[in-house]
């Protein structure tokens, strides 16, 4: 009798479907067997480390991380504890001739956060006007995201001198940092902690010959719930003694992590010709900004970040 060709006729005999159940069963049998042979192999090798099953889910947090900026509150130059943020430091000095480079480090002597502190950074003649070129100057107006209490920070820019006369450039004798107000909270407002950024520098890489040029490469460090908004990246330079003697600014050039994600990574900074000479390289800080979200466009003149 045999199977017939259902194709044909659609029919088959008993005996040709019993046997095909069988084939069958003995198919998903062996099938079978073979799988849990192969996780009883696993076991015995990795232990009860290897998970039988998916992961579990994560259980949901008591205070989930906050997604959105902290409420607005009203500027002001000093926190309602009377601390406020300050310049402890700054330097400068004529790179290549044609730009000076200029590093500061302000300091927040509250026991708040001073959120989104505005900087302007004017470099100076010897008659007291600006140094800078009228269509440079970019990066002097910066805005500090976060400055947690206690917490010293970089600020670092870069711009091209004016022209003086017959063909010079003018020379900067000063400079001058000048800090608008903050926002202030209490520790207290953030359930989940405040954002802890750092970043440990771990060299420069020279190319095109330059010594003023190069890429800084450094691992930045997020302590948070969640990722943050990048607001650019301050480089600052010293020389051999530990004095500042300028700074830089720019967004990081990620390599497989951004400098504002949770955990830490590997990053990149272009300095774009800033470095001064006489910089001591293994000195060099780097301090990645990170906000809560990105900046809000009004003011005036706006932030370069």
């Amino acid at each position: 009798m045999g199977l017939v060709d259902h194709r044909g006729s659609g029919v088959e005999s008993g005996h040709g479907r019993y046997s095909w159940r069988v084939t069958r069963l003995l198919i998903w049998g062996s099938a079978a067997a073979v799988v849990l042979t192969c996780v009883l192999c696993a076991w015995a090798r990795y232990g009860p480390s290897l998970p039988l099953a998916g992961p579990a889910e994560p259980a949901a947090s008591s205070s989930p991380c906050p997604e959105r900026t902290p409420a607005p509150r009203p500027q002001a130059p000093t926190a309602p504890d009377g601390g406020r943020v300050t310049v402890l430091e700054s330097g400068f000095a004529t790179v290549g001739g044609n730009r000076v480079s200029i590093g500061a480090v302000l300091d927040n002597s509250s026991a708040q956060v001073a959120y989104r502190t505005r900087v302007t950074i004017r470099a100076l003649d010897a008659r007291g006007g600006s140094a800078v070129h009228p269509r440079s100057g970019e990066l002097l107006v910066q805005e500090i995201p976060i400055i947690l209490p206690g917490q010293r920070i970089g600020v670092g820019a870069w711009a091209y001198l004016g022209d003086g006369p017959r063909f010079t450039k003018l020379t900067p004798v000063s400079v001058r940092i000048e800090l608008g107000p903050s926002q202030w909270w209490p520790v207290a407002d953030s359930p989940q902690g405040l954002p802890v950024v750092s970043a440990a520098f771990r060299g420069i890489r020279h190319y095109g010959g330059s010594p003023h040029d190069g890429v800084a490469q450094y691992t930045a460090t997020v302590d948070y719930c969640r990722p943050l908004a990048p607001r650019l990246v301050a480089a600052l330079y010293r020389d051999r003694d530990g004095r500042l003697a300028g700074g830089s600014l720019n967004a990081a050039g990620a390599l497989g992590h951004t400098a504002c994600e949770p955990g830490a990574g590997g990053e990149t900074l272009s300095l774009y010709d800033s470095m001064p000479a006489g910089t001591d390289e293994a000195r060099t800080e780097i301090y990645p900004y990170c906000d809560f979200a990105p900046r809000d466009p009004a003011g005036l003149p706006p932030p370069v970040n």
